[in-house]
């Protein structure tokens, strides 16, 4: 190999080095941010974690409508080849980031229609179903006799 072509990777090497540490620190600074000291609405919080438990409440009744980012890693790879890349390193991470944006998006977007809203991002944790004793066609199973 020559001397140029050593030089040129070794300067490529760097380049990448020193575009993911920067990529890594601006996530990193993105993450740590949190969701701006807003405090909580316990009202909007107590509804998702009856609405997530299937209770209800006799209490007045409050619409609230859902956004779900279905496909965050997508939505990071549009906005940048470093975001696309980071999605592939850590996407819990950037999945994270492209909710904050959403967030701040429908916060200004909203705003400017002239529309009061309160704008949050909560953290729902999925549920698994424990299988029961009856399946949903109301038989005890496969061996069931009837």
């Amino acid at each position: 190999m020559t001397t140029a072509l050593v030089v040129s990777l070794i300067v490529m090497l760097v380049v990448l080095i020193v575009t993911n540490v920067v990529t890594l620190r601006l996530l990193l600074g993105l993450a740590d941010r949190g969701d701006e000291g807003e405090p909580a609405d316990p009202a909007v919080a107590a509804a998702l974690e009856r609405a997530q438990q299937g209770t209800s409440s006799a209490a007045r009744a409050r619409r609230v409508i859902t956004i779900e980012v279905l496909n965050p890693i997508d939505v990071a790879a549009t906005r940048g080849r470093v975001a696309g890349i980071a999605g592939s390193l850590a996407p819990g991470l950037v999945t994270r980031v492209v909710h904050d944006q959403t967030v701040r998006t429908l916060r200004q977007e909203l705003s400017g229609q002239g529309v009061v809203a309160d704008v949050r991002l909560h953290t729902l944790l999925a549920q698994t179903a424990e299988p029961g004793p009856e399946d949903s066609n109301g038989s005890a199973g496969p061996d069931a006799t009837g």
